[in-house]
């Protein structure tokens, strides 16, 4: 609760020299500030139902040049949070935490080559050779395998999405039929 009356405050004080006047939240803050801990949710709740209609524009101010809307009085801080009217703020919203917060932007994915650079680089599409045909051809495949026996994303191999598909089933098939290694690089033949 003390979290809020003290949000209240700075927001008071900050925003002080703009009205040039008494303002309703002023009072709430003052009277926060004489009961300070022994304040409950209903001393808040009466003052806030009985100030809540207070008018923002000072009677007779010299060379004040009309009313504030309540558009202008955003109350923004470092995190980019705002108070205006007739929002209800959780607790939560006003920690260090959420206050402090910042969006984590992720890495894109590694999906390799758009379609037109992947046509120009992949020999599978440029010769028409379908790589399901060349599942016997243990020296190819070992191009498109780590040392580890995984078959190279598409990030790495710059294929199209077909060849890719193709490949890798060549290259599940190989394996099965032992003509390449399965938990290695090395080429048999």
């Amino acid at each position: 609760m003390l979290s809020i009356v003290s949000s209240m405050r700075r927001a008071v004080s900050q925003m002080r020299p703009r009205w040039q006047g008494p303002l309703a939240a002023s009072s709430i803050a003052v009277t926060a500030r004489r009961l300070n801990s022994s304040i409950s949710m209903n001393n808040v709740a009466d003052e806030l139902m009985s100030k809540g209609n207070a008018p923002l524009t000072p009677p007779s101010v010299q060379g004040y040049s009309g009313g504030i809307s309540y558009d202008e009085i955003l109350l923004t801080r470092d995190g980019g949070f705002r108070f205006s009217r007739n929002q209800f703020i959780s607790p939560r919203q006003l920690s260090h935490k959420s206050m402090t917060k910042k969006p984590t932007s992720r890495k894109r994915p590694l999906l390799g080559p758009n379609r037109k650079e992947s046509e120009r680089t992949d020999l599978f599409h440029q010769l028409q050779i379908d790589p399901l045909n060349e599942a016997l051809n243990s020296r190819l495949l070992s191009y498109f395998v780590t040392e580890m026996g995984k078959i190279k994303p598409r990030s790495a191999t710059k294929l199209t999405w077909r060849s890719q598909r193709r490949l890798g089933k060549a290259i599940r098939r190989a394996k099965m039929m032992g003509i390449i290694p399965v938990l290695s690089r090395r080429v048999l033949v």
